[in-house]
């Protein structure tokens, strides 16, 4: 009934038959409490008041807490929605972390509960899925947020790493304002309203002393909207399923593919070198045009390499024995990965014979010798073959009987994402 109530007050309808006294507080009696409603001066002083406002460090001194931001920006016609979820549990030791983004027709929506467990859960638009982690650690994401922001530039004070709301990106100015309260002593439920020639603003406050809840401000021509949200204690507690469908772990690779140049030179009729690359270009390099028209029989063959190294941006570590290197191609139609070459990279390494009889060969390097997928392991695959470089290497992992990526980017990337995005908006409301 009270949040009827706040509708009712922030679109500027006020019921006749509640009482406003003179510091424009509307008390609705829940029963027989001594606390009573924030005057608008409370309300003023309680969002001018950094330690309130800075969530990343409220949240850092909490066991369980998620904050929802979310921002809406309309410009010349095209809309922009973004909201960043981020929470803990630490008596789980589990975080949450969410981004959804709708621009135009355009939209995604992902979030990852993951830690101490072995499991991992992801969500992609609506579904579940079940990915995996062997060496588990949770980290707090506020304290992990807060460090994005203390690697930024000094001068940067966009709000972010604090998830402080930026009232300046809407030009509004809290000094001053007149706040209509109401609360419900019984709940604890304490909402202020305000606005001033551009822009209407919500205040939720639950528990006394006031807590904060819920922050909303809106626009009035409809075009930007700034929504916090905040659930404390209990109602943030986190958990794990394990029966959802499974998806491939997300190998974090530098890669690249290489043709080599033949070792050794060509010696030319008048016993000058060059090197093999020079042979059949169509050009004398060797002053007496011997390079040139050269059999190809004579000719070594020549290198190609795929390479790539775990990076450190990859994060759920996973047996080695569970992933399969496989060396093929796409079919353009049905986008099946077609392959004739493959290995288990706890198995490797491994010297084979394609069809055409090139030789390949293929190694695994688990650099730590913890038999995980894991940063600085590397592989690599080197071929005769001239059709080497129409094919590409790929991953399989058997536990999801999938090709690895899974879908989504690993924590730090994620992370990163979502306070590129808020940024990207900040600065599109500024402007």
């Amino acid at each position: 009934m009270l949040l009827v109530s706040a509708s009712l007050l922030f679109s500027g309808c006020i019921l006749d038959s509640q009482k406003i006294d003179d510091d424009g507080v509307v008390v609705i009696d829940g029963g027989g409490s001594d606390a009573s409603a924030m005057s608008s001066a409370q309300v003023e002083s309680f969002l001018n008041d950094e330690s309130n406002m800075n969530i990343t460090a409220l949240a850092e001194l909490e066991d369980m807490i998620t904050v929802e931001l979310y921002s809406k920006d309309l410009e010349d016609g095209e809309l922009l929605e973004m909201t960043f979820t981020i929470g803990k549990d630490d008596i789980s030791q589990l975080s949450n972390t969410g981004l959804a983004i709708q621009s135009g027709m355009m939209g995604l929506e992902y979030r990852v509960i993951q830690g101490a467990s072995t499991d991992v859960n992801i969500m992609v638009g609506n579904q579940w899925f079940l990915a995996r982690d062997l060496v588990p650690e949770y980290s707090d994401p506020f304290v992990e947020l807060a460090s994005e922001g203390e690697d930024d530039d000094e001068d940067d004070d966009d709000g972010l790493a604090d998830l402080t709301p930026d009232f300046d990106a809407f030009d509004l100015d809290l000094s001053g304002m007149t706040w209509t309260v109401t609360v419900d002593i019984q709940s604890t439920q304490q909402v202020a309203t305000s606005s001033n020639d551009t822009h209407s603003i919500m205040v939720e406050f639950l528990e006394f002393p006031p807590r904060l809840h819920q922050l909303e401000v809106n626009s009035h021509d409809g075009n930007q909207a700034m929504k916090l949200s905040i659930v404390w204690g209990d109602d943030a507690a986190l958990s794990v399923q394990n029966n959802y469908p499974k998806t491939s772990v997300d190998i974090q690779l530098d890669e690249e593919s290489e043709q080599g140049d033949i070792e050794g030179t060509f010696t030319c009729d008048n016993n000058y070198t060059v090197p093999w690359s020079y042979v059949n270009d169509n050009w004398d390099d060797c002053g007496d045009n011997s390079d040139e028209g050269v059999d190809d029989s004579l000719i070594p063959e020549s290198i190609f390499k795929f390479s790539g190294k775990v990076n450190s941006d990859h994060e759920h570590e996973v047996l080695v024995g569970d992933i399969e290197l496989r060396i093929g191609s796409e079919d353009s139609e049905t986008e099946e990965f077609n392959y004739s070459l493959s290995m288990n990279i706890g198995e490797g390494p491994v010297n084979l014979t394609d069809a055409e009889g090139a030789w390949w060969a293929i190694e695994w390097d688990d650099f730590d010798n913890d038999g995980f997928v894991s940063e600085g392991d590397e592989y690599s695959v080197k071929t005769n073959s001239s059709s080497a470089s129409d094919l590409e290497v790929r991953f399989y992992d058997d536990w999801s009987q999938s090709y690895e990526g899974g879908p989504l980017p690993g924590f730090e990337v994620f992370l990163l994402l979502g306070a590129l995005v808020l940024a990207a908006l900040r600065q599109r409301i500024s402007l």
